[in-house]
């Protein structure tokens, strides 16, 4: 596992979609937003919090990576949508985003690719809170108790 440093400053980029297990385990879908887009960004944050990216071989332990290619081919990380500024042929191909000068936004959109979609299909949707297998809840305690930690910061940055 790598070092990385996480800034106590940044805002709020996350939300969860859903909630799945697989015996044991229990995973979160997480729609996120990023600004910088940083090398690893998002796997090195939610590594830090206790919960790495499914299938992620360098931020997790070997043991998990192993545990998690034998039900998912490859990092369950997919970039869904991305929109951007298009360069303004009156600024020389720079960004218009003057405030004479309102941007054109480009969005793109990709679906969840086959692979992925079938390593979801291996889970089963989570029980209700309170309903919750009491193993899966026992075991993700502690990640729990770090999760909300780090996001106090995110929400108290949103009011």
């Amino acid at each position: 596992m790598i070092g990385f440093n996480i800034s106590e400053h940044g805002c709020r980029c996350i939300k969860v979609v859903d909630h799945y297990a697989r015996g044991s385990e229990a995973f979160s879908v997480l729609a996120i937003r990023i600004a910088t887009g940083r090398r690893h960004q998002i796997r090195v944050h939610t590594a830090h919090v206790g919960h790495p990216t499914v299938c992620d071989g360098r931020y997790t332990s070997t043991a998990t990576f192993l545990s998690d290619q034998a039900w998912c081919p490859r990092n369950f990380l997919h970039r869904s949508r991305l929109v951007f500024s298009a360069p303004c042929a009156s600024t020389g191909g720079v960004s218009c985003t003057g405030a004479t000068t309102k941007a054109q936004l480009v969005e793109a959109t990709a679906p969840c690719p086959q692979d992925l979609a079938e390593a979801l299909a291996e889970l089963r949707p989570a029980a209700i809170e309170g309903e919750r297998d009491e193993v899966a809840a026992a075991e993700t305690a502690t990640s729990e108790r770090r999760w909300a930690r780090a996001t106090a910061a995110w929400t108290a940055a949103d009011r």
